[in-house]
């Protein structure tokens, strides 16, 4: 079952990790970027054990979204 908590700090940080990462010149999300999106951001954030979670989620929908957008 999917944690509550988890699941809205994905929806609610998902529309600003594209930015952050065209800024930073990576390709995926790092924990540092994450807690600089909560943090500028005003969002709720999560325990420390559960960011793992939410980076995971982030990365996976970044991965499918990137996937979707490449030429076949």
């Amino acid at each position: 079952m999917a944690d509550p908590a988890v699941e809205l700090l994905v929806e609610l940080a998902h529309p600003f990790v594209p930015d952050v990462l065209a800024r930073d010149g990576n390709e995926s999300l790092t924990r540092v970027q994450l807690r600089e999106i909560i943090r500028v951001n005003n969002l709720p954030g999560v325990r420390n054990e559960r960011i793992g979670s939410v980076l995971h989620r982030l990365w996976s929908e970044e991965s499918t979204n990137t996937n979707a957008r490449s030429p076949q």
